[in-house]
């Protein structure tokens, strides 16, 4: 029988982490051929650069992939692809962040299907390892965070997208449409991938800027200005969209409106294709397929890097043009780019005053690099799931002064946490333990460091044991030997053992059990080491530990999997 999985990562680090470069600045470009597919070999010299109209020589051009190469059979099975071996909080290229927005309070409830089936198609085009979100804007209401989980997705989808009412006066328009503005900018300061990130926004129609409501205000004898939707408001859009990196798409609905001042003006709605850099489509029933090609032109995407100049001071908006002199090619960039602080910041971020206030916020915190994983056991107390959550920093210079660990059910709400020691944190991977009930949670791990710096990293997790004819398993986990006991590890460097370690629940009466580990390769079918397991009673007649030691000392630097075969 085989167990739950578990990943064994190699000595790479994070993929697709740059070191900053000095006095550098950064451009995401994404270069398209005639057939909308990505251009993977562009080069420094097929570019041209201005910023505010002046030439800037390009140094360099990386290209980042975040899908398989495109062009390949899409009749053909994808290839087997592992599941990242922790969640970090640090840019990492093993998969993109699709992010379905939808504004319910233009759609109307008749005429929601449309945007379901569309979000059903582009769901479809995705790679397993992409992850996915549904929300609703400007009340929220529906909200699902970034998960692989596509049944997930498909529940959410599956319920109501549309609550406009079936009349719409000039006020209610200009209102909504201030607060779908603010809640985008929401959507979009939770964005931390960057240009792997892409948010894709349904709506049947906003107000453009410049547009002023005024309401009659008799007791007063005079009008007051009723939710104003001014260029400002768009340029605070505009901002918080160039602070994410992410591509954006913006979908009108042509069938979804409702009756009133808008009627069917897309003005709105391109006015925030044009701020964000976004790409527009016009969705009708006679094409669900229409948003196929967003998952073909996110693919890949350049990073062009060049020198900033004397002039380019933190916080001052620059405007970028971006050419490529190759035939047939075309290119897309951000309009303009905001210089980042020393950090690689742009605009803002909230301050990390303690680990347990940004466990209970919504916003990530990126300062301090974080990666955690999190391993299911059975709970000696209850009938209540033991979730161990072992978490690190990256940064080898810095030192964890105070951390948090919470779990989200899919409300938001939080249902467990534990607050880490300074001996907990003495130690690397750190070790945090909460006791949930049987779900799935987001799990959340907020720390900070002695230079004041703050990180939070967040994971889906499934609280279940793993069912194995008449056992039951926790989570494999992957470790060495850490002197007399077992030390769990997130990644090996310079090893030339990996442990692995199993529970097994239950009592199979007078059957012989055995256990076997076997590391595989990423493709999911060689396997390239063996190793019998051994079973070891504990005090309590229910439960024996597996272990077995593998050898990974001649591996090529990479992802494997590691799986345990229980027969009975």
């Amino acid at each position: 029988m085989l167990a739950p999985v578990g990943l064994f990562a190699g000595s790479t680090g994070i993929e697709g982490q740059r070191p900053e470069i000095a006095n550098a600045l950064l451009v995401d470009v994404r270069a398209l051929g005639p057939d909308g597919k990505p251009v993977l070999d562009l080069k420094a010299d097929e570019l041209t650069l201005k910023i505010n109209g002046q030439g800037r020589p390009v140094r360099s051009v990386e290209l980042l992939r975040f899908a398989r190469q495109p062009g390949a059979d899409q009749g053909a099975p994808p290839p087997a692809v592992l599941p990242p071996p922790f969640a970090t909080n640090q840019f990492a290229a093993v998969g993109r962040d699709v992010y379905l927005v939808f504004e319910d309070e233009s759609i109307s409830p008749s005429n929601d299907d449309p945007p379901r089936q569309a979000a059903l198609r582009l769901l479809d085009a995705l790679e397993p390892r992409d992850r996915v979100a549904v929300a609703t804007v400007p009340r929220g209401g529906l909200n699902v965070g970034l998960t692989t989980d596509r049944e997930r997705v498909r529940a959410a989808l599956a319920q109501r997208l549309g609550r406009a009412a079936t009349y719409e006066n000039a006020e209610d328009s200009a209102c909504r449409t201030r607060r779908t503005l603010e809640g985008l900018m929401s959507v979009y300061s939770g964005v931390w991938t960057g240009p792997a990130a892409s948010v894709v926004f349904f709506s049947s129609g906003v107000l453009p800027p410049t547009v002023e409501m005024t309401l009659s205000n008799t007791r007063l004898g005079g009008t007051q200005s009723l939710c104003p939707v001014r260029p400002e408001e768009y340029q605070a859009l505009a901002k918080a969209a160039r602070a994410s990196r992410a591509n954006t798409y913006v979908v009108y609905l042509i069938d979804g409106a409702v009756t009133g001042v808008l009627g069917n003006n897309p003005a709105g709605l391109e006015s925030v294709a044009g701020v964000t850099d976004g790409g527009f489509f016009s969705l009708g029933r006679s094409n669900p397929g229409l948003l196929a090609s967003v998952a073909v032109e996110t693919a890949a995407s350049y990073v062009v890097t060049f020198d900033a100049a004397a002039s380019d001071q933190e916080g001052k908006l620059l405007r970028v043009d971006v050419k490529t002199t190759r035939a047939g090619v075309k290119v897309r960039s951000p309009s303009e780019l905001v210089v980042p602080d020393r950090r690689g910041r742009v605009g803002s971020r909230s301050k990390a005053s303690s680990a347990t206030e940004m466990l209970r916020v919504g916003q990530p915190f990126l300062d301090l690099p974080l990666r955690a994983v999190s391993f299911a056991s059975r709970n000696a107390e209850d009938d209540r799931v033991k979730l161990v959550v072992l978490f690190e920093t990256t940064d080898p210079s810095a030192r964890l002064a105070s951390a948090a660990t919470g779990a989200f059910d899919s409300k938001g709400s939080l249902k467990a946490q534990s607050t880490s020691t300074k001996d907990d944190l003495g130690v690397s991977p750190a070790m945090s333990v909460i006791a949930v009930n049987p779900g799935t949670y987001r799990i959340r791990v907020a720390a900070t460091d002695t230079a004041g710096r703050g990180g939070t990293v967040d994971l889906d997790v499934k609280a279940n044991l793993s069912a194995a004819g008449p056992l039951s398993l926790s989570t494999l986990v992957l470790g060495a030997s850490g002197g007399a006991s077992f030390a769990p590890r997130l990644e090996f460097r310079a090893a030339s053992t990996a442990i692995a370690y199993l529970e097994v629940y239950g009592r199979p009466g007078k059957a012989d059990v055995r256990v076997s580990f076997e590391l595989v390769a990423g493709d999911g079918d060689r396997v390239l080491a063996r190793a019998a397991g051994t079973l070891r009673s504990t005090s309590f007649a229910d439960l024996r530990l597996a272990t077995g030691e593998l050898p990974i000392a001649t591996l090529p630097v990479g992802d494997y999997l590691v799986r345990a075969v229980l027969s009975v």
